[in-house]
């Protein structure tokens, strides 16, 4: 029964799309709620931190995913008068339920006829816009999903700091062990369990508020790592730094976004609305350099 009434629920807000479609010009968004949509848009920009090359992949997918509304909007008004039809039938349908009737066979029919015209129109341009959202995720890093994914709309952005779930830097964990390596042996001893716990201070703030970590095991665990480090020759250390850093964080590593992540990346990366701010990073990025 839920799943038929989130149906007509969707067909409710397409048809009253394209009501405004058919009956009326497109109006001009109010300034205050377009520059609201820009600062939530332009927090999440910051956030996911990206390059310029996946700027230019989303701009292309976003300008896709206009022309393809446009189009779906264009149809929608190509079938103007079936459309009143369909929400006529609607109408009939909420009348009667805002009443309690019964329903009568022939407006079930009409309403489950109605029902299939929107959705044949509606499944198409959800499969194109669907398969845009996933080339975006596709050029996404696993820190970028995971930060899109705990993103909320706001206004003002959290405070300065490491992005949100972003995995540690590999090279810094790299020359920590370098120069874990090259302690003299007293140094190290002595000096061993304020660095472990300094490390386990540094792991703690890329990770999700409220994560417990088990610190006595913890330092265990990054000792030993640490002294593996130390007890391998240049050439060994060198094929296995790798291997040793993944280790090293990958206790850490950030819980894989769930599949619907491409419905948040319809919703704000796909959005009209990114597309000039993008182009606005890129030529501020240009400048900066």
């Amino acid at each position: 029964m839920f799943r038929k009434c989130a149906s007509i629920f969707s067909l409710l807000i397409i048809l009253s799309l394209s009501q405004n479609v058919i009956s009326e010009p497109v109006k001009r968004l109010d300034i205050l709620l377009e520059v609201h949509k820009e600062i939530q848009l332009l927090n999440l920009i910051n956030g996911l931190d990206l390059d310029r090359e996946q700027m230019e992949v989303i701009i292309q997918r976003a300008e896709a995913a206009k022309k393809i509304r446009d189009e779906f909007l264009s149809k929608i008004k190509e079938n103007s008068q079936e459309i009143a039809q369909t929400f006529q039938t609607l109408r009939e349908l909420r009348d009667d339920l805002m009443q309690d009737k019964n329903i009568s066979q022939n407006l079930r029919r009409r309403v489950h006829e109605a029902n299939v015209r929107v959705k044949q129109l509606k499944e198409r341009y959800d499969e194109r816009i669907t398969e845009l959202a996933l080339e975006v995720k596709g050029i996404l890093h696993e820190h970028q999903l995971y930060a899109l994914e705990q993103y909320v709309p706001c206004l003002i952005p959290p405070e300065k700091g490491s992005r949100v779930g972003q995995a540690e830097n590999l090279e810094g964990a790299e020359r920590q062990l370098i120069r874990i390596r090259n302690l003299p042996y007293p140094v190290f001893e002595r000096r061993k369990e304020e660095i472990a716990q300094v490390t386990i201070n540094h792991i703690r703030r890329h990770l999700p508020k409220g994560y417990i970590i088990d610190e006595e095991a913890e330092k265990e665990r990054i000792l030993s790592i640490f002294e593996e480090a130390r007890s391998l020759s240049d050439v060994d250390f060198a094929l296995r730094k790798t291997e040793l850093i993944q280790r090293l964080k990958s206790k850490y590593e950030l819980p894989k976004p769930p599949i619907d992540i491409s419905v948040k990346i319809e919703r704000f990366l796909l959005t009209p609305e990114i597309i000039p701010l993008l182009k606005e990073k890129m030529e501020t990025k240009l400048t900066e350099r």
